[in-house]
């Protein structure tokens, strides 16, 4: 047999011979065509008029779903569900012509749950998160956590398809895929020494992520570190670097070929700060060059003391 195999639901994709475009049916054989027995009646053979043989070309399969998996509704289902509602499959059909059971998010007709055929839902693919990964949430829980909370899951419930969060301030909630995301992982560790970018004389030892303020109060602003050491010292991780050696440069203006350095140039401790300053010169000075030189060798020699005779 070809693409399909006995008991696969199949769509009719194009009309053959005046027959199967647009239809639902049951794969019950196959050889160099395929064998359909479709749902609704029309001018076919055998089985009561429901059967025909059509080319493989002429068919699509239909997708099945396993309970738990998320859906949406491609086309709205006579006010039972509306086109783009997605819910939940919590009971599989026992047949090959039977209906899923689908949780909704929304109620319909007062209730969340109902049936709808496979042919009409699609499956929603979603973020999973494993037990112990850490998670930030992208919109409202219960009303009591904040966007832009962070937490850790500590458990899965698949048939609800929700994640048990426990939220860094304390608090501990049952979420849905959908109002979380990856929390941005730090880019410093415990133990790291750091310092400011604008500032190599200033440097810290990182205690952690930031997750509260010193009085308790969650923390839920850009990615942040406390410092070990101190009491509530802390800063953003955009304003630090590692605190590693550097190799010193200079900007200087370049005539002829020649650099034209001042007698007291600026050090810049990185080549990206460097690489500023000469955009900003030459955008300030239009025709003029300037280049970026770095410090790769020093010598000192010794001094040599001669003693008079």
């Amino acid at each position: 047999m070809g693409k399909f195999k006995v008991g696969d639901r199949v769509r009719g994709v194009r009309d053959y011979m005046g027959r199967g475009g647009g239809c639902i049916g049951t794969v019950k054989a196959g050889a160099e065509e395929v064998l359909v027995k479709f749902d609704a009646p029309f001018k076919g053979h055998g089985e009561d008029g429901l059967c025909w043989n059509l080319p493989e070309y002429y068919l699509a399969l239909v997708p099945s779903f396993n309970v738990g998996d998320r859906v949406r509704l491609t086309p709205d289902n006579d006010g039972y569900g509306r086109r783009g509602a997605e819910g939940l499959v919590i009971t599989a059909p026992t047949s090959t012509d039977g209906e899923y059971e689908i949780r909704f998010d929304e109620k319909f007709r007062g209730s969340n749950d109902w049936w709808a055929a496979g042919e009409d839902l699609e499956l929603v693919p979603t973020v999973r998160f494993k037990i112990g990964a850490r998670v930030v949430t992208t919109g409202q829980l219960h009303g009591a956590v904040a966007i832009g909370s962070k937490g850790t899951i500590k458990d899965t419930s698949i048939f609800d398809n929700n994640y048990y969060v426990r939220f860094d301030d304390g608090q501990a909630w049952f979420a849905k895929p959908e109002v979380l995301a990856a929390a941005p992982t730090s880019k410093f560790k415990a133990g790291d020494k750091v310092r400011y970018k604008r500032d190599h004389t200033i440097k810290y030892v990182v205690a952690g992520p930031k997750t509260a303020y010193g009085d308790g109060t969650p923390y839920h602003g850009p990615a942040a570190v406390d410092y070990a050491g101190t009491y509530n010292g802390w800063d953003r991780e955009d304003t630090l670097e590692l605190d590693e050696p550097t190799t010193p440069h200079i900007v200087a203006a370049v005539t002829d070929g020649q650099p034209q350095p001042s007698t007291r140039p600026f050090i810049h401790h990185t080549l990206d700060s460097a690489s500023r300053e000469a955009d900003r010169l030459a955008t300030k000075h239009p025709g003029q060059e300037f280049a970026v030189y770095a410090r790769v060798a020093g010598k000192i020699a010794d001094v040599t003391v001669h003693e008079a005779a």
